[in-house]
């Protein structure tokens, strides 16, 4: 990778603690001419990631849910990036350990928010309260 010369760092390197500085095609290790290998891909799925969102991966380990990443089969999805073991990955807010916001009015079980909506974390036994955060989009 090319880094840019004269750059502001975006934040200390996961794996050395080096600074990491904009390249011509990612965010990458100052430390790379001493063999560091870590790098934040300006494009992931298709999405151009920015520096301010690289900034907080950096600085949180994960940013929060970015929208329009496209799959190989060509379809759209959100997710978090996170770094995990000095490398980046998606992380779908998918868990149950989410904070409940509410009890379910059908069941009575927790509801928390995901990515694309707020739901009763009793859907695997059949609970179908949503509600969606973009209807008719």
């Amino acid at each position: 990778m090319i880094l840019q010369a004269n750059q502001d760092p975006l934040g200390k390197c996961p794996i050395c603690g080096k600074e990491v500085i904009e390249g011509n095609k990612g965010y990458g290790c100052s430390g790379y001419k001493e063999g560091c290998k870590f790098v934040i891909w300006k494009e992931i799925a298709e999405k151009k990631i920015t520096p301010a969102q690289a900034k907080v991966l950096l600085a949180k380990g994960k940013t929060g849910i970015i929208k329009g990443f496209k799959s190989k089969k060509g379809n759209k999805f959100d997710a978090v990036l996170q770094l995990k073991d000095g490398k980046v990955e998606f992380w779908f807010d998918n868990d149950n350990t989410k904070q409940a916001i509410g009890k379910c009015p059908l069941c009575g079980k927790d509801i928390t928010e995901s990515a694309k909506g707020y739901g009763c974390i009793g859907y695997k036994e059949g609970c179908k309260f949503v509600i969606w955060k973009e209807i008719a989009g």
